[in-house]
Order: structure tokens, then sequence, then C-alpha cells
């Protein structure tokens, strides 16, 4: 199935307006949970003809889909193009949304990239434990992606939804910890965080080989 899936993308795209005009928006937002990705696709970019992208609803209704296309994914094999292009553009309009409902399928995609690190990063105070736990995962892509949280989290304007003493305690005991990781660029994603840390705080008291590296 995956096979068919870019070209009818490509239909997808050059149908959705038409198609949208014969379908209410409640078809189009109950068609974003069909079984076959390829009806989920279409009713994505269908959904772009209705002019109520800001409601709660329609919020509501792409966290559940990108939620939906992240139990998807591991389950296949082999994922063509067109598809690709459909998860990266449903992460990007999940990522642009800015709601804490969100903060649990950004997680899930937390290694995809910036889209996704910027968007934990502006949640805050509410996505740090999440974020803190996914440090120590197995995975060395998701740890990295997690430093990267935390070292965003530090940066303005995120840095105020943090600059709190348990907060930056809390961040800067795991990217202590981080800079030791087995995998070189988590060390220097923390050790990068660690600097800004060290620029807003006096941190004399860093274990001396933290200070020695980031200082260099």
């Amino acid at each position: 199935m995956h096979k068919t899936v870019l070209g009818i993308l490509l239909i997808c795209l050059l149908g959705s307006a038409s198609s949208s005009r014969c379908q209410s928006l409640d078809d189009v937002l109950g068609q974003l949970q069909n079984p076959n990705p390829i009806v989920r696709i279409q009713a994505f970019y269908d959904l772009q003809a209705f002019g109520h992208s800001n409601s709660d609803r329609m919020k509501r209704a792409m966290i559940d889909l990108l939620a939906l296309e992240n139990a998807y994914v591991p389950k296949q094999t082999s994922l063509d193009e067109g598809y690709a292009d459909y998860y990266g553009a449903v992460v990007q309009t999940v990522a642009t949304l800015n709601d804490i409902r969100a903060l649990d399928p950004l997680l899930d995609v937390m290694d995809t990239g910036a889209m996704a690190t910027d968007a934990l990063a502006r949640f805050g105070g509410p996505a740090l434990d999440p974020v803190i736990t996914q440090s120590h995962n197995p995975d060395a892509s998701i740890r990295l992606a997690a430093v990267i949280v935390l070292k965003t989290m530090l940066e303005p304007p995120n840095f105020e939804l943090v600059n709190d003493p348990v907060s930056l305690s809390k961040i800067r005991a795991t990217l202590e910890k981080s800079a030791q990781d087995r995998n070189r660029h988590t060390r220097k994603s923390a050790l990068e965080g660690l600097a800004i840390l060290s620029s807003r705080y006096d941190m004399q008291d860093l274990p001396s080989c933290f200070q020695q590296e980031y200082l260099r």
C-alpha cells in the first residue's frame, strides 16, 4: 500500500479543493481517524479549504491525528516519500499550535528535528519532567533530542518559563549527567546548555571537568 501513497498524495493535493466542497467539516474531521492512511492524507489536505484552522475543534483533531500517525509508523516496514512528506506536515502543524495537549504526541517525535524540540521547549515547566525522563532513553537520538529541548528552554524567550530554582536545578542536574553521555553529540549539546547556565549564574561549584570542557 505504501507504494501507492505518493501517487494518491498528488491526487489529494489536486483534488482537495473540489472534494472538500462536497463534504462537511464533520465528514472531513471524521476521516482523520480512518484506518486507511490514504483516506487520512486526503482528509488532512481537504481541511485546508475550511476556515477554522484556529478553532479548538480543529486543534484537537490535529493532535489526535498526530497521535494516530505516531502509532501507525512503527508498525510499517517502510514509508515512501509521499507518506513521509505528509507525516512531516502533520508534525509541523501540531508543533505550531502551541497547545499543551500536544505534549505526548510531540514527545513521540522529539527526535525528528527542530520543529518538535522547539515546540516542546515553548511549553516550559509542564514539559520539563517528561523531557528529563527521555534523557535516559536507551535510544541515543532521543537522548540527544531531550538535551536539545532542555538547552532550548534556557534560551529566550523560553527561559522565563523555567526561571525558578526547582526547574533550573533539574535542568542543571540532567545536563551534568548528559555531559557524560556515551554519545558525543549529546555530550556537546549538554555542555552547551551548561555554558548557557554559566553565563546567567555563578556556577563555579560545577565539577571542574565540566568547566574545563565548555570554558575552552
